[in-house]
């Protein structure tokens, strides 16, 4: 993000070259041109930190004008993995909730399983040459403490392509450090930001959002 720190030695170099250029071309100048000057780099700061926090979100914007996908909200779906019960057998899909908070330059997320949350440590938004979105990132999941004699916290990596113009799904892979693996599949999201596993389960039914919306 641009801040007000960097906008002002910009926008006062912009003003010299515009005087420059005004005097080749035999304009008179005069210092009450430079009386607004602090007015006008607070006002392009202020809007370049709305831009920065909320305004790129505006759908008529992507992609022409904002490359970056808008993510903000919170996903759900399942979760498919090939961790093994102690007896073995497979666990089957779960439900999880994926909290997405996202500026222009900034993302961070949280998957809520109601087991366990997971918060991404280091992440970013790429495109590829042929256009494909994909979201990749470190995370670490946290158990829940009464949980924690079965599953330890790790440390894990995820690589999620983003689909649909305005995105409408979010599906891909995740693996961990103690060399377990699975898939993610969300597909509906709301605008609402939660706080929990419960918060997201609450939100859902009050709104009759599904899982998971083909």
């Amino acid at each position: 993000m641009i801040s007000r720190t960097h906008l002002t030695p910009l926008l006062a170099v912009a003003v010299v070259v515009w005087s420059v250029l005004l005097i080749l071309n035999g304009q008179s100048l005069s210092f009450d041109l430079l009386k607004p000057f602090s007015t006008v780099a607070g006002g392009i700061g202020v809007v370049a930190l709305a831009f920065e926090r909320w305004m790129w979100r505006w759908r008529f914007l992507y992609p022409w004008f904002v490359s970056t996908p808008n993510l903000h909200g919170t996903w759900s779906g399942q979760l498919m993995s090939d961790w093994k019960r102690e007896d073995g057998s497979n666990i089957p899909p779960i439900v999880v909730y994926l909290v997405v908070r996202q500026t222009l330059s900034t993302i961070s997320m949280r998957l809520l399983t109601p087991e366990s949350s997971s918060v991404l440590l280091g992440g970013n938004v790429t495109k590829e040459i042929d256009g494909v979105e994909t979201v990749t990132g470190i995370y670490l999941n946290t158990p829940d403490i009464l949980r924690r004699d079965g599953s330890q916290i790790h440390h894990g990596g995820l690589i999620l392509q983003v689909q649909g113009h305005p995105p409408a799904r979010l599906e891909g892979e995740y693996w961990t450090d103690r060399a377990t693996k699975g898939r993610l599949c969300l597909t509906a999201r709301s605008d609402k930001l939660v706080q929990s596993f419960n918060e997201a389960d609450r939100e859902r039914t009050r709104t009759n959002i599904p899982i998971t919306e083909r």
